[in-house]
This record gives C-alpha cells, structure tokens and sequence, in this order.
C-alpha cells in the first residue's frame, strides 16, 4: 500500500466538527495559491558585536525580529510547501474530507468512540500536525507544516560574565501554534524537559503610553485566550516564540574565539551561527509538546506530540535564514515564503 493509500485510510476514520474541517480547508485552500517560492537566495551579513575584555564577552544578534513581526502585521498568514499544497488538495479529492488531518486517528481524541460520538464531541487540529507532511514508515509522524520552528529571528552569544570559558547561546524560534476548533476559549502550551526551553509571549507594543505596564509571559507552560491567540501575528496583537537557553560544549570555544577575533560587525551568519541552533535543537529532540484546550462548556482535550529535529537541519536552516533576510532586504513579506521544514512532529497522545 502506498503512503498516499495509508494516508486516505487513515482520514477516513476521522471524524471532527463541520466548523473546524470548514476552517482547515480554507486554511489549505487559500495556501495551495500562493506565489512559487523564492529561488534566488542571497546571505546578507547582518549581526552585532558587543566586546568586553574582562569577560571575552561576545554577542552576536540577529536585528530582524521587529522588521519580521512588522511583515507580518494585519492578516495572520500561514506558509508551507508548494508541495504540501499541492498533496494536500489531492488528498482531500481522493478522500472526500475537508481537511489534510496527517496520521492517526488520535489526532481529535477519537480513537475507540463511535462516528456520531466523535462528532459532537470537542475537538481540536493542531494546524502544524493537520497540514504535515507525513513520513513513510513512521506511524502518527508528520513534517510540520506553517511557520512552526523555521526560523531564528533573535540570537545572541558568548562567554559567561562569570565564567569567561563557557560559551552561552540563547535563541528563539518563530511557532506557530494555531489550533483549528469550535468554541474554545483557551489553550495551555506545556513544553517538558529542563528549563532550557520555554515559551515566551510578548504583548504588542503598539500605542504603547508612557507609564503603561506591559507584562510578558515566559514558562514551560503558558496559557492563552483565544482573544490573544486570534490577534498574534498582528500589530495590535503579540508575538509567541519558543526560546532556547543553553551551554554550548567545549568544541564551539573555538568558533567563539574565531569570531571575537575577526571583529567583523556584518559577518552576522557563519558556521557559529548555524552550529549553535543546531546544538539547541537537538536538546529538544524527544521533549513532549502538550496541548490542552479549553472550551466553552468547561470540557477540556489535549493532544501530545514529540519533537524530532530532521536530520539535515542545519542545511534546512541556512535555506530558511537566506530566504528571510533576502525577503526583509527587497521589502517583501517573509510570512509568504515556503520555508522548509526544520522538526518532525509524532502525535502520541
């Protein structure tokens, strides 16, 4: 049986609200419409450096998270592969459903429940899971689809003000952590593992007043309104990244050095760069994403998923960063580029 065969079984035994499968298929209608990507890329250099010489102290940052968020004001504009585009309309003409739900039945709690129950009760698509790519020979397993972790829009590292040996690095993803479902009124994120990640929401800071008191939310479990939820992404909404906070091992010392010693300003992405989100990556290979929403009659769901970096990830996120910074260079907007796929997602729950 071919993955196309074992997909279309798969959805068949799916069942979920009229509401929501309206919503994912417009969600991959209006997708499956966009401009092909961009293929000629260019590296800008871009980065700053900030040298101590007590502590060695070297930042590196990437200046392109306001003008990344400021593309993506107004409408909140999810991208993804052509191709997925392009297999996800034909799943739907095969199978006769509204919706590229990926892998297993699972996905809206229904495993075991009767049709007609499964219908009526909450549900819930996680939008990056629903419109995945799904990996031959990995049940419940699926490329991620939208913006979910495909780019570094702020970095910065260096040597420890109190340990000038150790090599710090901080970072954080772009997510995007739509779900696609009928009368919820809140969804709590939780990312387990150490403190090394952890979600942070920032509230716009658009007609911001003198005095006025901004509180941004940072924790491995975080929970937001659908208010919240619906406005992210606009200028009167707020931002959601998944920030990484980590040591770097011994090894990148040297690639420290290298770029303490150049002191050159707008040699922003080199192999330090990429290699340390790398290495942040992969210290989120296994953790559990866990979804509860909340919906409007008290009853909650949650959905789970692994985390699995691809394996050419570092390939991947050179493809993505060039496209973004060219994008941000020719004043074109980011959000509608089809950026390659940087984690695999596997529902567990």
């Amino acid at each position: 049986m071919s993955i196309m065969d074992d997909y279309a079984k798969t959805m068949r035994t799916v069942h979920m609200d009229d509401e929501s499968r309206a919503q994912l298929k417009e969600r991959l209608r209006k997708e499956a419409l966009q401009t092909e990507p961009t293929s000629t890329r260019s590296l800008p250099g871009v980065g700053t450096y900030h040298h101590s010489a007590a502590h060695h102290n070297l930042q590196i940052q990437q200046p392109v998270r306001e003008a990344h968020a400021a593309a993506r004001t107004g409408a909140h504009t999810h991208s993804r592969r052509r191709v997925l585009a392009i297999a996800a309309c034909s799943t739907l003409a095969i199978v006769g459903v509204a919706g590229a739900l990926a892998l297993g039945p699972q996905l809206l709690g229904s495993l075991g429940a009767s049709p007609a129950a499964s219908v009526s009760a909450p549900s819930f698509v996680l939008a990056a899971y629903a419109e995945g790519t799904p990996v031959p020979d990995r049940s419940n397993t699926v490329l991620t689809g939208g913006e979910f972790l495909t780019y570094v829009p702020g970095w910065d590292a260096g040597y420890s003000d109190d340990d000038d040996t150790t090599v710090h690095a901080h970072f954080g993803f772009i997510i995007d952590l739509t779900t696609l479902g009928k009368d919820i009124t809140s969804v709590t994120y939780t990312i387990d593992g150490d403190d090394s990640a952890y979600f942070e929401y920032g509230q716009s800071r658009y007609g911001v007043q003198m005095g006025d008191a901004l509180a941004d939310r940072m924790s491995q479990t975080i929970t937001l309104s659908s208010e919240e939820l619906a406005a992210i992404g606009t200028i009167e909404g707020g931002s959601l990244s998944l920030e990484m906070s980590c040591d770097l091992p011994k090894s990148f010392n040297e690639l420290c050095d290298a770029r303490l010693s150049s002191h050159n300003s707008q040699n922003g992405n080199d192999d330090f760069y990429y290699q340390s989100i790398t290495y942040g990556a992969s210290l989120l290979s296994g953790r559990t994403l866990s979804i509860t929403a909340t919906f409007e009659d008290g009853s909650e769901l949650t959905h789970a998923y692994r985390l699995e970096p691809v394996e050419n990830f570092e390939e991947q996120l050179r493809a993505n960063t060039e496209a973004v910074d060219e994008s941000i260079a020719n004043s074109t907007n980011p959000s509608e580029l089809d950026l390659e796929p940087l984690f695999m997602l596997e529902q567990i729950q």
